[in-house]
């Protein structure tokens, strides 16, 4: 759509690699993209995972091939995780989680699917990937429009920027990367930071 760019993934060993910094000290923070999964996820198969060690953990992946959808957020006090059935594959999709600090929730397509009690600080000590674990929890599909905000949004401003996304001067958005390079081994990040 308007000449945009998504980044597509193998399943194999593709993989996009954001420094641990963009979530590191973090007491709140969203996460949000759009995928479009093909029918043959193996394994795990990841959107985006990220472990620091010390029961912290961030991932939204498929599981068990093609079989379950997982959320999974800790960052220090409590947290939890929540298994759906996968979304429909060959069709896009929006991913997103919110945690306010003391609640995270997790969403697709805008609407809210489970939540779960989390206090704590985020301590960022492994990188975070997209589309892949290090390199062997790869994800089939394409991947655009990841985004990371240093506040827990709200559903409505969830739903707002998966419609419209940030221009990249947002006082709170950390990171945005619309992958529209369309060649290269460098996914620009559309902020100043």
């Amino acid at each position: 759509d308007n000449g945009d760019y998504s980044l597509s993934f193998d399943g194999d060993d593709d993989r996009v690699e954001l420094p641990y910094q963009i979530t590191e000290g973090l007491t709140s923070v969203t996460f949000m993209a759009w995928f479009n999964a093909n029918d043959d996820q193996s394994g795990y198969s990841n959107i985006v995972q990220q472990d620091n060690g010390s029961g912290q953990s961030f991932l939204i992946r498929y599981y068990n091939d093609n079989s379950n959808f997982q959320y999974s957020f800790r960052a220090g006090q409590g947290g939890g995780e929540i298994t759906i059935s996968p979304p429909t594959f060959d069709v896009w999709h929006h991913v997103a989680l919110s945690w306010n600090g003391a609640n995270v929730k997790f969403y697709l397509d805008g609407e809210e699917v489970g939540n779960s009690d989390v206090t704590g600080t985020i301590s960022g000590q492994q990188p975070i990937y997209i589309g892949n674990w290090q390199q062997q929890e790869g994800f089939s599909g394409s991947i655009d429009d990841v985004q990371y905000w240093n506040i827990g949004l709200s559903e409505s401003q969830v739903q707002s920027y998966m419609t419209t996304p940030p221009t990249g001067n947002e006082s709170d958005l950390v990171g945005y990367w619309n992958f529209n390079e369309g060649t290269g081994t460098t996914a620009y990040d559309a902020t100043s930071n």
